[in-house]
């Protein structure tokens, strides 16, 4: 079985909060960083990630919502 440090848990915990989509300034406080670069600058590969999700999610819905107004157009010229 493996052993977790403090230090381990601990940025496992930001970072599941970033993923979890906390606000910056609230991971930022949590971890006592002097100011929010420091942790956007320690996490960012987290926030990177978080923002590619987002980022292909309204894209999805853009997409649905555009497929839905051809087919509600397409059938009120019926």
């Amino acid at each position: 079985m493996r052993i977790w440090s403090c230090r381990r848990l601990w940025h496992g915990a930001a970072s599941l909060a970033g993923v979890a989509g906390v606000e910056l300034k609230a991971i930022q406080h949590d971890l006592g960083h002097s100011s929010a670069v420091k942790t956007a600058d320690m996490y960012w590969t987290v926030f990177r990630e978080l923002a590619h999700s987002a980022v292909a999610a309204t894209a999805a819905l853009l997409r649905s919502r555009a497929r839905l107004r051809l087919n509600l157009g397409a059938a009120s010229q019926a």
